[in-house]
């Protein structure tokens, strides 16, 4: 389990689980990043949690607001059930995955084309 933010009261209570899935089979292993935009000249903050070995994962401490989403997977040599998902899911920038993290706990599943 990863998170983002600073531990406060508020923020512990936001936490954003769900699945991923490639071709509709679970992603298995690998992390999660939510990169949500604060204030707009600012650099955004980064809210990270890991896939576990059946494609969910849970991020904990989630800051409100708009993210944009990248996902990264697990080597081959690391991982016998490797899934290669596209290249352009590991840039928050090319991925065209966008959630609005919002207060509370909330189930957000991502599905990779």
């Amino acid at each position: 389990m990863v998170g983002c933010g600073d531990g406060g009261q508020t923020l512990s209570e936001n936490v954003i689980t769900g699945n991923v899935v490639y071709q509709g089979k679970p992603v298995t292993g690998g992390t999660v990043t939510f990169y949500v935009q604060i204030e707009q000249n600012e650099s955004p903050t980064l809210c990270t949690g890991m896939i576990d070995d059946e494609g969910r994962y849970e991020v904990t401490y989630a800051v409100p607001g708009k993210a944009r989403i990248s996902v990264q997977t697990e080597t081959e040599q690391g991982n016998p059930t490797y899934i290669k998902i596209p290249a352009k899911y590991i840039n928050e920038q090319t991925s065209g995955l966008t959630y609005d993290v919002q207060q509370g706990k909330q189930e957000y599943d991502i599905f990779l084309e």
